[in-house]
């Protein structure tokens, strides 16, 4: 087989930690089938490819402008898929040519499942992100009924658009074999030392954006402090700052509830140090409203972090029994929630050893196996057609 994958969307967050993990670990494992990944150049140099049968293209096209990346996809990918002969397109970003070369096949995924959420729709006013977020609900629903297989990173993303009968798995996103606990005195030595963090901590890792709910979650600390349920146990926030008007949102948040003593906003903490904060947590707080599969809460798991974790889909189903669930738009909630986390010693032995079990689930090198036999699949398909 001659494949081709589309990750060019794959920017930052979970999209490239996808596409890094998936790449690395096919590589592992095939060395039979020829690859051609388009991708941004920043990203070339995040991928170590194990074997030669890889090949990285980088598109002719200036910028990272959405409509400029829309327009290859129409235009020149088509040509380009003609002219390396590939007999199967994989789009992680599900947006793929409309018009395909003959005996090429499509795979497709959805990773944003914002489109499909009027919960998070309307934390939004209209704007530019907002208009895009309309387009791909009409976009998306025409991909995946268009492709020869739609690979479905959770049953709730699989529920939420319509696919061909039959034409379809479900893949859950693995760990990174980086993410083992480390030993708890170990790991806050670590932290004293490069962070100067000498507290507990009540640890929540996420982008910053609205749908993330930092302000509910600081509020709810809050809460909690108020009614002395926190014996020197502060909350560290780490993340990306992707929206600039909701992190200043954040810090006036602290600001104005006199949190700056206890709250503190870490930044985007490096890959290699995060294994050191799961492992000294002594929660760790998961409150989005929206997700497909997150992989912040697979890495959690991973730690048998005692986790609480919001009560939107997808969440119950990737943490099944290993975390105490809660309503993100309900900061009372949550500060129950943490008081009966800090507190209840059986439940958080309850939480760690759910979470052993849980995590052994997700693995990047079966992701990388059952997405391979989706693409054999789909050849088996393309060849007997």
């Amino acid at each position: 087989m001659k494949i081709a994958i589309n990750a060019l969307s794959a920017r930052f967050g979970g999209g490239l930690s996808y596409i890094k993990n998936l790449l690395e670990n096919l590589s592992k494992i095939d060395s039979t089938n020829d690859y051609i990944i388009f991708m941004n150049p920043e990203n070339c140099g995040k991928i170590k490819l194990e074997s030669q049968n890889f090949k990285i293209v980088v598109p002719n096209f200036p910028g990272k402008a959405v409509i400029r990346r829309t327009l290859w996809e129409q235009i020149i990918l088509p040509v380009l898929l003609k002219r390396y002969g590939v007999d199967i397109l994989f789009s992680p970003g599900c947006i793929s040519p409309l018009f395909m070369p003959k005996k090429c096949s499509l795979v497709v995924m959805a990773q944003n499942m914002a489109p499909f959420s009027p919960e998070l729709l309307e934390l939004y006013p209209f704007s530019l992100r907002k208009l895009r977020f309309c387009i791909l609900r009409i976009l998306y629903p025409v991909f995946v009924r268009k492709a020869d297989m739609f690979i479905a990173i959770s049953w709730e993303n699989l529920e939420k658009l319509p696919h061909q009968p039959e034409k379809y798995m479900i893949v859950y996103h693995g760990r990174d074999e980086l993410f083992r606990a480390v030993n708890r005195k170990l790991a806050r030595k670590f932290l004293f030392l490069h962070y100067e963090i000498d507290n507990k901590f009540i640890l929540y890792v996420s982008n910053i954006a609205k749908y993330k709910k930092q302000v509910e979650v600081i509020e709810a600390y809050k809460m909690a402090l108020d009614r002395g349920d926190l014996d020197s146990v502060d909350l560290l926030l780490a993340g990306i700052k992707i929206e600039s008007d909701y992190y200043q949102e954040v810090m006036n948040t602290i600001h104005e509830l006199e949190l700056e003593k206890h709250v503190r906003y870490l930044g985007q903490v490096p890959q290699m140090d995060l294994p050191f904060f799961y492992s000294a947590a002594s929660l760790f707080v998961f409150a989005s409203i929206c997700e497909n599969c997150p992989n912040i809460l697979i890495e959690a798991l991973a730690f048998n972090a005692p986790i609480l974790s919001s009560d939107r889909p997808p969440m119950p189903e990737i943490c099944g029994s290993a975390a105490y669930y809660f309503d993100p738009d309900d900061p009372r909630e949550l500060a129950d929630a943490i008081r009966q986390g800090l507190r209840d010693k059986n439940l958080r032995y309850g939480l760690y050893l759910m979470s052993q079990d849980n995590s052994r689930q997700f693995s990047w090198e079966i992701t990388a196996k059952e997405t391979l036999g989706a693409f054999e699949e789909v050849y088996k398909d393309l060849v007997n057609s």
